[in-house]
């Protein structure tokens, strides 16, 4: 089913989609295409005010999509994409996609499409609501396939999940404060290609147990609001961090 972009005060209203399918007799996506690059984007649509969301306890994102007679690659994960789906217990995402929309405030990210600005870096429109949160409040869910390209994990992208392990692909570059904050994760690997961990990205996830931090001494500390670095470990151990799990660091350079 074709849709029409919705626009308020010139930009697009959070909810508004370009097409809607059906994977089976009752798993509805909504997707927004780009049709200069043949490319989608997994979004939240809405009709009538009511999240359209994929239903069952297994969601399997499809790799592309066709519409017209043309056909498009899914390579991204739109803001809020499965936001407070509370019935969900597995999310499969394809390996065609690369990005999970986000707002990341660090002047040196520059992802696979290329935009980098002088101060911010954004895979999404930060005057959006919700900026990241794929998976924000899916109490239910248990386990995420990720991507092998995956690039980007985004703020608040594993809040208020039930997810316990998560090993990041190799390719990941940042993860932004808050990404698994309020989660159950208990292990969590970081590989050598992240950019910057302070710690911040786990605030308030009291569970875990395992942090292996793939990451050279010099790539671990904080930004201050003009996007410099302090090259220090200290925020790591935050007093909003659980105090009795183990960290492994690499005394050296990293190897994933």
């Amino acid at each position: 089913y074709e849709k029409y972009k919705y626009y308020v005060d010139g930009k697009k209203e959070y909810g508004a989609f370009d097409l809607l399918i059906y994977t089976d007799s009752y798993t509805p996506f909504c997707f927004n295409l780009d049709k200069s690059k043949y490319e989608a984007t997994v979004v939240p649509g809405k009709s009538n005010g009511n999240f359209l969301r994929p239903t069952g306890t297994t969601i399997n994102i499809p790799a592309s999509v066709s519409t017209r007679g043309e056909n498009y690659t899914v390579t991204r994960l739109g803001n809020a994409a499965f936001i407070n789906n509370t019935t969900v217990t597995t999310i499969n995402v394809p390996n065609s996609v690369r990005v999970f929309d986000g707002y990341f405030p660090y002047k040196w990210y520059t992802g696979s499409d290329g935009y980098t600005s002088s101060m911010y870096s954004s895979y999404g429109d930060p005057d959006k609501p919700r900026d990241g949160f794929q998976f924000y409040g899916c109490t239910n869910l248990t386990t995420v396939k990720l991507p092998s390209a995956l690039e980007c994990v985004p703020t608040s992208c594993f809040r208020k999940t039930k997810v316990k392990n998560v090993i990041l692909p190799y390719g990941v570059q940042i993860i932004a404060d808050g990404a698994f904050g309020e989660s159950a994760v208990e292990t969590l690997l970081v590989p050598s290609s992240v950019k910057r961990f302070s710690g911040y990205e786990l605030q308030r996830a009291t569970k875990l147990k395992t942090l292996v931090l793939n990451v050279p001494y010099d790539k671990l500390g904080a930004a201050d609001g003009n996007g410099s670095y302090e090259y220090s470990t200290y925020t790591i151990f935050d007093t909003s961090m659980p105090s009795n799990m183990d960290v492994y660091i690499p005394a050296s350079e990293a190897v994933w």
